[in-house]
């Protein structure tokens, strides 16, 4: 009896240790948009999206948009619009409910730069598809303030062979528009890149009104 009593007690404690962790939002209430389903095309998935636009969490949106089939991009999307314009959640939870949508995860990183383009250019890798838009948006911010001498030298050293498209030209306009820095030598592709658009610039100087890299005033001029 005590030999029973001793693995009932066993059986008990496994199972309760084995419990299946709560779903994180068990979209049961996608019961009422099943009666779209082989109606008008995307009827059922645009219900997914009605229900997943009021998720409370990233979690609860994940479990809702999986069934929004082709929508599912546009499912996170949505979410992420609604909430970057209450202006209540952080940008870090922003992107992570982008979940599969580059393009939801572009506009999220352009809103929310970091004021550092070297750590902006890394995350602008979590835009997928869309890095080299992300990667653009941030040189030519970073160049409008515009940087410093110190800075320009910072991002070189660590760009020399990185973005060389983007990040070169950015170079070659503050050096002819601006006197910031010098291009490196154009045996490299950034340099290259520099070299070229600098002599575009002095050549033209309407291209640095039109770029916005016009030389700016003195303090008090």
């Amino acid at each position: 009896m005590h030999t029973q009593r001793h693995y009932a007690a066993l059986v008990a404690f496994a199972l309760a240790g084995c419990a299946e962790p709560a779903a994180p939002l068990a979209p049961a209430g996608l019961e009422s948009c099943s009666r779209y389903r082989d109606t008008v095309p995307h009827a059922y998935e645009r219900c997914v999206l009605e229900m997943a636009i009021e998720a409370p969490d990233v979690a609860s949106l994940n479990a809702l948009c999986a069934n929004a089939g082709d929508l599912r991009g546009e499912c996170h999307a949505q979410w992420v619009e609604r909430h970057a314009r209450l202006g209540r959640v952080a940008s870090a939870i922003l992107l992570e409910a982008c979940g599969v949508s580059s393009d939801c995860t572009l506009r999220v990183l352009d809103d929310h730069p970091d004021p550092d383009l070297l750590v902006q250019i890394s995350r602008c890798a979590a835009a997928g598809a869309f890095e080299g838009f992300c990667v653009t948006h941030a040189v030519r911010r970073w160049a409008s303030l515009p940087p410093d001498v110190a800075d320009v030298e910072r991002v070189l050293a660590a760009t020399g062979r990185r973005q060389p498209e983007v990040v070169g030209p950015a170079l070659g306009m503050l050096a002819a528009c601006r006197g910031l820095g010098s291009c490196p030598a154009p045996s490299s592709a950034i340099g290259a890149a520099c070299v070229r658009e600098a002599e575009q610039a002095r050549q033209h100087p309407s291209r640095c009104y039109g770029a916005g890299f016009a030389q700016q005033p003195a303090p008090g001029h």
